[in-house]
């Protein structure tokens, strides 16, 4: 895409082809209709991301690594412990702060799901601008399966947050705590 390319580049999209026409890159693929694909080889930051929702979950966390390692043990190792809807994770923000800042990432990650419940293409987008890209190493990328799945994260994300209130307030009248 010249335009991806052009910000990236911080030209234009016209400046663009014409470097394309005067062969200032190497390999440039045309689409069926006639769109340019620059390829340009970028030294991407390999980031590993694993995620759990929770501290019970610490087995999965350490089966998530085991197998991003054996996949890229070149790779920087991030991980959160916090809901995928939760978009203030640490090792989260920190990978879309430096995509964000034109340093181009691979980020390797098990399935979408432990990147983010909602919101994947925007996030896929964000890195894609800056010249990353996602390899998600157990689902392949189908988007008709996107929207069931996010449908179903919702409504167990919401289900799980009222059986919390209900145990919390449980809880608290246990302890004869007044409720609020």
């Amino acid at each position: 895409m010249t335009t991806t390319l052009a910000r990236r580049e911080k030209v234009t999209s016209q400046t663009i082809r014409r470097w394309i026409k005067s062969g200032k890159y190497e390999r440039v693929d045309y689409t069926e209709g006639g769109h340019a694909r620059v390829w340009i080889d970028t030294d991407a930051t390999v980031v590993l991301y694993a995620r759990v929702s929770s501290a019970k979950q610490k087995t999965s966390l350490e089966t998530q690594e085991k197998m991003l390692r054996e996949t890229c043990p070149e790779g920087e190792f991030l991980s959160d412990v916090a809901s995928g809807f939760n978009s203030k994770r640490r090792a989260f923000r920190s990978i879309l702060e430096r995509a964000l800042s034109g340093e181009p990432i691979r980020l390797v990650a098990t399935t979408s799901d432990r990147i983010a419940r909602s919101g994947f293409p925007l996030i896929r987008h964000i890195i894609e601008l800056s010249g990353g890209s996602i390899e998600l190493l157990e689902e392949e990328d189908c988007p008709e399966q996107f929207d069931v799945r996010t449908l179903v994260a919702f409504i167990t994300s919401y289900c799980n947050s009222v059986h919390g209130k209900r145990s919390h307030q449980r809880h608290k009248k246990d302890q004869g705590i007044p409720e609020e």
